[in-house]
């Protein structure tokens, strides 16, 4: 299961730098890419937080990290690297 959770991401992943290198590509597309990533990653730390056996309080706190703090330092490098293309 985490092999095909890795394959998932891995395939957002390229969709999101194919979107990150090809500047006048579609805006929504490029949203879209990056909700995917963002659901995924919370979702992802979701499952492996259950699987460990923690309490419910802790998986809430996990999931507002990532949603609210790793994902949008990853779109805020996406969104330097997209204007220097420019």
């Amino acid at each position: 299961m985490k092999n095909l959770n890795m394959l998932f991401f891995f395939i957002f992943f390229l969709k999101l730098k194919a979107a990150d290198n090809n500047p006048g590509m579609n805006p929504a597309a490029f949203a879209a890419a990056q909700a995917k990533i963002g659901a995924f990653l919370a979702h992802n730390s979701w499952v492996q937080a259950t699987q460990a056996g923690e309490p419910a309080q802790n998986l809430q706190k996990k999931t507002n990290h990532i949603v609210q703090r790793q994902l949008p330092k990853r779109l805020r490098k996406l969104r330097v690297k997209q204007k220097k293309n420019d």
